[in-house]
């Protein structure tokens, strides 16, 4: 899989911004940043459209 990671440092920043807003723990919005960032910036910096794989 070639991935994309400029846009997995982006997505793993968004989110680990985003629990630190919503979570009061530290170690809870930690680990809700690297899962959740990790599992989008997977899915959509691996991700090509048909033309680029032609």
């Amino acid at each position: 899989m070639n991935i994309n990671w400029f846009w997995m440092i982006i997505f793993l920043m968004m989110m680990t911004i985003i629990g630190f807003v919503v979570f009061d723990s530290i170690g809870a919005s930690l680990a809700f940043g690297i899962a959740t960032g990790g599992i989008f910036g997977l899915v959509f910096s691996g991700k090509k459209s048909k033309k680029e794989q032609e």
